[in-house]
């Protein structure tokens, strides 16, 4: 199979990133590529933020939207500690494919993570982190706008308010259903956390892992691939911003001792 991306060229710019404030760590190898996880920590006590990107490999804006975000800036302004996954399906991404080199959707296998290494590898560094908000970078070809997926147990919900926003960067789906689900509004996916609904899924994304154990608040930022890359990166770190300005005043729940809202998907 012919590389499309050149992989050494992203882990040179993470590598950069560690002259600053930010920390990258080699979280383990899978199918010959460096798994790679970076931090920032402000203070102990301070409220986390999980940033991820490249599930699927052919979704090349989230790479590198979060990529720019650390290079950048703007992160100054939020007093929040930051754990970024930027790249979760390195082989993918750098062969222009969804799936892992075994031919996995990655996002399937945050049950039996065992069976994917990717996941698998996700899981150790995740532990049982506690997240204020996860923010996680996708694509997708089958719309022509922007729209979120949110997950949540009950509001405030940010789905309402961050395509509203998005608006003057791109077009706004306004399709009934998106992902294959019933949109709640214009540009917005919700799907709403409920105990025990994992017990009814033999497999688990992302999502419902970090509900389980990680985090009461999931965001899916959804670009349409048919726009110019550079204006898919606007939208989703445009995106990040109205996340942290419409979340950092909400509390975080940190109880920790079962699982608690799971989402039913």
């Amino acid at each position: 199979m012919s590389t499309t991306r050149d992989y050494r060229g992203l882990a040179k710019r993470i590598e950069a990133l560690a002259t600053g404030e930010w920390r990258g760590e080699l979280a383990g190898l899978v199918s010959g590529y460096s798994f790679f996880a970076v931090r920032r920590q402000v203070a102990p006590d301070a409220p986390t933020i999980l940033l991820t990107g490249g599930m699927h490999g052919d979704e090349s804006a989230g790479v590198e939207a979060a990529l720019q975000w650390m290079e950048g800036n703007d992160w100054r302004s939020w007093n929040v500690n930051w754990l970024v996954l930027l790249c979760l399906n390195p082989f993918g991404w750098t062969h222009d494919q969804r799936t892992n080199a075994d031919g996995q959707d990655i996002n399937r296998h945050f049950l039996d993570s065992d069976q994917c290494p990717e996941a698998e590898l996700a899981r150790r560094v995740l532990g049982r982190q506690r997240f204020l908000f996860v923010l996680d970078l996708h694509e997708d070809s089958d719309t022509d706008g922007y729209y979120l997926c949110e997950t949540k147990a009950g509001p405030p919900f940010l789905g309402e308010r961050i395509p509203q926003s998005l608006s003057g960067v791109m077009p706004v789906a306004d399709n009934p259903r998106l992902d294959g689900r019933r949109a709640q509004g214009p540009g917005w996916v919700l799907r709403l956390a409920r105990r025990n609904a994992f017990e009814r899924r033999r497999q688990w994304p992302l999502a419902i892992h970090l509900a389980a154990w990680c985090s009461d608040h999931f965001l899916c930022s959804e670009t349409p691939t048919r726009l110019p890359l550079s204006l898919r990166v606007r939208a989703h770190l445009a995106a990040l911003q109205d996340a942290l300005r419409f979340a950092t005043d909400q509390p975080e729940t940190t109880t920790q001792a079962e699982p608690a809202s799971l989402i039913r998907l």
